[in-house]
């Protein structure tokens, strides 16, 4: 009975832990390929290198990263923020399985995910110069 038990309480936590560390990975094997159609998002801005901020209203860790994705915004016409709720096809077609999760694309090929809140200086080094 007492092994029932064990086997009742590490199992689900084995498989949790599992997904959790498999569900990032979707987006990144999609590395290397080309990048979905981004025109609904990005009005096909003419621009080599782009970042995507997936993020939802829902979301708190992406509440967190609005204010510093907003403010970059100003000088970075490349950041491009995607709600999840209104391009969900969008976020499927990049693999997010997370958010927030930040994409770069340059050339329309996917070079970078990464899932979860970054830092300035992170997204200041992926955007490029200031415009």
């Amino acid at each position: 009975m007492i092994n029932f038990i064990i086997l009742l309480l590490i199992v689900p936590s084995a498989l949790i832990l599992l997904w959790q560390r498999t569900t990032p990975c979707r987006a990144k094997r999609r590395k290397g390929q080309r990048a979905p159609d981004t025109s609904a998002v990005d009005g096909g801005i003419g621009t080599p290198n782009r970042v995507y901020f997936f993020h939802a209203s829902y979301c708190s860790p992406c509440h967190s990263m609005i204010p510093l994705v907003d403010g970059l915004r100003r000088g970075h016409p490349n950041l491009i923020k995607v709600d999840v709720a209104i391009y969900p096809k969008l976020a499927r077609d990049f693999g997010i399985t997370a958010i927030p999760s930040f994409i770069t694309v340059t050339d329309g090929r996917i070079q970078g995910v990464r899932p979860g809140a970054q830092s300035e200086s992170w997204l200041r080094a992926q955007l490029g110069p200031v415009t």
